[in-house]
């Protein structure tokens, strides 16, 4: 019973998860910091707002194809896909190449810039 339980969950995740990925919206974030995460992390944690209805949302999230010490993301300006939530807004700044074709977003050339701070995972 536990593990039917368990995967009636991971298959909601896995689904909710492909729903975001087709239906979100899109706006601009900045990046307000970073840290190097620790041992085991994937990749460092990038601390960034956005805003919607003229409010700030704050997020933060790891990025394995982000090289560690991205001091040169900070304080600047990257999409950000979001969506409310039942506990509040599920979102992903999009950064590396990668992040924009999950979502089937182009990578522009504006953002080549970044492609210093990736990794090759």
């Amino acid at each position: 019973m536990f593990f039917l339980a368990i995967a009636g969950g991971v298959i909601a995740l896995y689904f909710y998860g492909q729903d975001f990925k087709k239906n979100h919206s899109l706006t601009v974030g900045k990046v307000l910091s970073y840290d190097g995460g620790g041992r085991g992390n994937n990749g460092p944690g990038i601390y960034y707002v956005y805003e919607v209805d003229g409010l700030p949302i704050y997020s933060s999230m790891r990025k394995s194809r982000v090289s560690y010490g991205p001091k040169g993301l900070v304080n600047h300006y990257f999409p950000v896909v979001y969506r409310k939530g039942l506990l509040g807004y599920l979102d992903n700044i999009l950064i590396a190449p990668y992040d924009f074709e999950y979502y089937g977003y182009a990578f522009p050339d504006s953002l080549r810039w970044v492609l210093p701070y990736l990794n090759g995972r």
